[in-house]
């Protein structure tokens, strides 16, 4: 859930937290403003589809939309999986 988080902080926060202080030091003043998020549609890791039960797939997103959507609210998340 953390990377999830760290995400959206580097790519959508002005500055002031680690993360986006850090994208600063990279050259890029300000956010990307990236809106649109998916998540799970990654197929080289262990949220691959068919690795996770329904349910567990299920929690396993609720843990990243409330961390990434605490971090910016205005984001709007899709689900794959």
């Amino acid at each position: 859930p953390d990377q999830a988080r760290n995400l959206v902080e580097y790519a959508n926060h002005p500055k002031g937290t680690y993360w986006s202080d850090l994208r600063r030091s990279h050259g890029k003043e300000q956010p990307y403003g990236i809106h649109t998020w998916c998540l799970g549609n990654e197929m080289d890791g262990p949220w691959q589809m068919g690795s996770k039960t329904p349910w567990n797939m299920h929690v396993w997103l609720l843990k990243r939309r409330k961390l990434m959507k605490w971090t910016d609210p205005s984001i709007e998340l899709v689900a794959c999986g």
